[in-house]
């Protein structure tokens, strides 16, 4: 949760306004937050050792997911982006990080 909170904080500190820059903000945030090595190693390597793969994407489809499916669709409804399906596209900005 506390991951989340700080994309959404850094999407909503965007100095330049814009969606694509808010998506943009939202990558360097996790990006960033992706540093902490302890942070790094449970949800990289421990939540899916423990949990397995599947139940690891059921918990981001779930929670994760909702971040930039938000993003992607406030950047299409300003016309900032093609129009595509959300969620997947979400998705691929997901598998990119």
């Amino acid at each position: 949760m506390l991951l989340a909170m700080a994309i959404n904080a850094a999407t909503e500190s965007e100095d330049e306004p814009g969606p694509v820059k808010a998506l943009i903000a939202g990558g360097d945030a996790f990006l960033d937050a992706m540093q902490d090595r302890g942070r790094r190693r449970i949800l990289l390597v421990d939540a899916p050792a423990v949990l397995g793969r599947a139940m690891v994407d059921a918990i981001d489809g779930r929670h994760g997911l909702r971040t930039p499916v938000e993003g992607v669709t406030t950047a299409m409804e300003a016309k900032a982006i093609r129009e595509l399906p959300a969620v997947p596209l979400a998705h691929l900005l997901n598998a990119l990080f």
